[in-house]
């Protein structure tokens, strides 16, 4: 066997070593093409602009330096003044001053009017300069020199063949000019070919660029030594006739878009080169640049690091397989030989351990092997007793488990990592729908509801750590009593078991939460009339108020409707109203969403509501009589009244104090009637509330004036209860009592109603509400809960979550002319302060 082990190992390192040959073969015949091919248009188009920037800057800076002499003012003043000797010493003295700043070390300087040509090279000395020749006007050579003054041109920059030698010279003049007028021309002349060479980049292995001009002639370059054209010639004479056609076209292409550089695969003698071409409209030249591949990617480059490559892995290759003969196969050759001693008997065989990995664990157990052999009898003995405990163990725990699957009820248990141990009864199958051994017993019982998985983690977790029993049992106490799965409802009870576990027993209790639900309908129905009975003219005019809304919706902007909506519910839920709430909240979200879409018409189903509110009102009907809403009520005309309030000041001071009383109502009156909204929102959202009242009873108002307010003071409580008060069991988590309070404090103080509205709960976390909304709150930046659609809620219900109540409550609060602030500590509670003046 071992020896097969090896065999392997050899073959596949000989064909390993011979694919890294082959791998190395197709590197060096394939890499050059590949990468040439990839990169070479790329690469000559970097190149030719690199060259004709330098070539720019070159004659950029001494036009520059041509232009500035033009503008001396020594210089102007002479051409004007040819013959006055001072200005001549000036002007000479301004020229050799300039001469040490260009190219060529010479500058010359012609005069418009006399013809005269002036020099001024390294060999002048002195101030003592003539001209050295003069150009009549009319000539060729006057034309040649004063061809820039054509056109209102400044500046001139061409190349001149003057000697008709091979060297070509590049001429840049400018214009001097006397107010405007044209006196003469400075300029400089450079060999072009010499500068302009020294200027080409000649370190780039295998590329070669020449200066052309319009007709192909080459006066400058720098010649790869791999490139067969030479210098001093036109380029045409050098190409095929498909090559000359192929540049002419590009060259034409290039003089209509300077700033582009145009490349293209072409055939110069037997060989296939790219070439660039770029425009320079100062000049007239064109740079071309001609890349050979073989030069740029030689094949000996390539030779080297390929070989490097191969070779490095054939030396990582050899001592990987000199490591696994000694560190692997070595070792399992000794375990082998002493397996085979084990089994032929010899049970005394020993390994020395001397390594601390895999080996050395096998080496181990064949070691404890050899020793647990010698206990075979003995063992054998152990296992048959052993086997016949687990039968009788297996009787019990069969009896035990048919007296749990025939109980009706769910038994299972889990430990503290949340698994759930693999003995559960049978109706635990039946009420999860699966095998649930080793599931997450939180994920099963809360699978839709994130906050209770959470709770219950923590309760847990809390239980596990903990100690003392008693305490164990105080907080096991604090796991939810209720869950619903799948469609039913079930009782849990948990109770503390051994080996650190905790046994939970389920019982189906949906028929007993149907028969509830119904029990509430109805006492949902009897709340709705008891509270006709008890404000029967409130009923009235909010189901007046509502129908008359309807009505006239049309006439409403949509932020009215949205406000007006969020505060009917809420009077309606306070009136124990069944079915328009929900609709009222349907509606609701649609008008959200009409926000949000930005549509071009509202349109409000108010058919749909008023069927709504005609269920509610068939209740009533059903319960007191079919006329129970159509009795007229006898109402004082409260106009009425105000005017004879108004005509007793007149006459009669007590009876206008009594009249006042009529037209005033108790405001801790109004302040009771939302204890019941508090029980109500509290038992919904499973909390614990005391609603406290601190309000002198003899404090009165004028209805009238505070109706609409009083209609919308209910978000305000109902956000106490919803987003203040947090569950018992976080509060105790908390240190806090299970119980929340919300006090409701009001007084008359000087001309002004003061109502503080305060919870000890979790308070505004203006964080989060930040992060909600997308932008950053400053500290105390409370006053933002008064915009439309701003909420903590992270849900949408009957009660809250829509972000309008407390913009509806600052609404009411600015039209009394009055003002609201609201104050927030986290963990201590927030304060809602309102003021508002009052009518004596």
């Amino acid at each position: 066997m071992l020896k097969g082990i090896r065999k392997r190992f050899l073959i596949f390192f000989i064909l390993a070593i011979s694919l890294l040959c082959l791998l190395g073969y197709f590197l060096l015949k394939e890499t050059r093409g590949t990468i040439a091919n990839k990169f070479s248009s790329d690469y000559i188009k970097q190149h030719i602009s690199l060259q004709k920037e330098k070539i720019s800057k070159f004659i950029g800076s001494e036009l520059i330096l041509v232009k500035s002499l033009a503008s001396s003012e020594n210089i102007i003043d002479w051409l004007k003044y040819e013959y006055n000797a001072s200005l001549k010493i000036s002007a000479v003295k301004e020229l050799k001053r300039y001469r040490g700043f260009f190219k060529s070390g010479s500058v010359y300087i012609i005069s418009r009017d006399s013809g005269h040509y002036y020099l001024i090279n390294k060999q002048t000395t002195g101030t003592s300069v003539g001209y050295t020749k003069s150009i009549s006007p009319g000539s060729r050579e006057y034309e040649k020199y004063f061809d820039l003054f054509k056109g209102n041109k400044s500046y001139d920059i061409r190349v001149n063949n003057e000697s008709g030698d091979e060297k070509a010279d590049l001429w840049i003049s400018a214009a001097v000019l006397y107010n405007g007028k044209p006196e003469g021309v400075v300029g400089t002349k450079i060999q072009a070919a010499d500068y302009l060479t020294e200027i080409i980049d000649t370190s780039k292995k295998g590329v070669s660029t020449f200066i052309l001009n319009r007709e192909g002639s080459i006066f400058a370059g720098a010649v790869d030594n791999k490139t067969n054209i030479p210098m001093n010639k036109n380029i045409f004479s050098s190409l095929s006739s498909n090559a000359q056609l192929a540049l002419k076209n590009i060259m034409a292409e290039t003089s209509s878009n300077p700033d582009s550089s145009l490349t293209k695969s072409v055939r110069i003698g037997a060989e296939s080169k790219t070439i660039a071409l770029s425009f320079m409209p100062d000049t007239g030249w064109f740079l071309l640049s001609i890349i050979d591949l073989n030069g740029i990617f030689a094949l000996n480059d390539l030779i080297i690091p390929i070989s490097f490559i191969v070779i490095g892995t054939i030396l990582i290759f050899s001592f990987f397989a000199l490591y696994i003969d000694r560190s692997i196969i070595k070792p399992v050759r000794d375990l082998t030989k002493g397996a085979l001693r084990i089994g032929e008997g010899n049970y005394d065989t020993k390994f020395v351990i001397d390594e601390n990995d895999e080996i050395g664990t096998l080496k181990r157990i064949f070691n404890r092997m050899s020793t647990e052999i010698k206990l075979k009898s003995y063992i054998k003995d152990l296992e048959d007793r052993m086997r016949q405990k687990s039968r009788d163990l297996i009787i019990s725990k069969e009896k035990i488990s048919f007296l749990l699957n025939s109980a009706g009820e769910g038994f299972l248990r889990f430990n503290p990592d949340m698994r759930i141990d693999s003995e559960f009864s049978k109706e635990c199958f039946d009420i999860f729908g699966e095998d649930i051994s080793d599931k997450d017993i939180h994920k099963l019982l809360f699978p839709e509801d994130r906050e209770k998985r959470q709770f219950f983690q923590r309760v847990v977790n809390s239980i596990f750590n903990q100690e003392k029993k008693f305490l164990k049992e105080i907080m096991i106490d604090l796991l939810p009593a209720e869950t619903e799965i799948n469609g039913k409802h079930y009782a849990l009870r948990f109770r503390l078991g051994k080996n650190n576990t905790i046994v939970l027993i389920m019982r189906d209790i949906t028929e007993q939460k149907n028969l509830s639900r119904e029990v509430e309908d109805e006492r949902r129905k009897l709340n709705l009339v008891v509270e006709y009975v008890k404000d029967e003219y409130g009923v009235r005019e909010l189901i007046h108020d509502f129908l008359n809304f309807c009505k006239n919706i049309d006439s409403y902007s949509v932020e009215v409707v949205y406000r007006k909506l969020h505060t009917f519910k809420g009077n309606f839920l306070q009136k124990g109203f069944i079915n328009i709430p929900d609709f009222i909240h349907d509606e609701e979200t649609y008008v959200q969403n009409f926000f949000r879409k930005q549509q071009n018409k509202l349109n409000i189903n108010t058919s749909r509501l008023c069927n709504a509110l005609k269920k509610d009102t068939d209740i009533l009907r059903e319960n007191l009589g079919e006329n129970v809403l159509d009795n007229a009520m006898i109402k004082v005309d409260m106009e009425k009244l105000k005017l004879i309030q108004q005509k007793a000041k007149r006459v009669d001071t007590d009876l206008y104090r009594e009249l006042s009383e009529l037209l005033k109502v108790s405001l801790s009156g109004y302040l009771e009637g939302f204890r019941k909204v508090v029980d109500m929102v509290a038992k919904k959202e499973e909390k614990m509330v005391d609603y406290n009242i601190a309000c002198d009873p003899d404090l009165k108002i004028y209805p009238e004036d505070f109706r609409d307010f009083f209609n919308v003071f209910y978000h305000i409580i109902v956000n106490a209860v919803v987003h203040g008060i947090e569950k018992p069991e976080i509060r105790v988590s908390k240190g806090k009592s299970e119980t929340g309070k919300i006090h409701c404090k009001a007084a008359k103080i000087e001309s002004f109603l003061v109502i503080e509205v305060a919870d000890d709960g979790k308070g505004v976390d203006l964080n989060y509400l930040g992060r909600k909304i997308g932008r950053r709150l400053r500290a105390n930046e409370y006053d933002i809960l008064f915009e439309n659609g701003i909420t903590s809620s992270e849900m949408v219900d009957s009660y809250t979550g829509r972000g309008a109540g407390l913009g509806a409550v600052k609404t009411e609060v600015v039209k009394l002319k009055g003002s609201v602030a609201i104050d927030s500590k986290k963990d201590v509670g927030t304060k809602v302060f309102i003021k508002v003046p009052m009518k004596e």
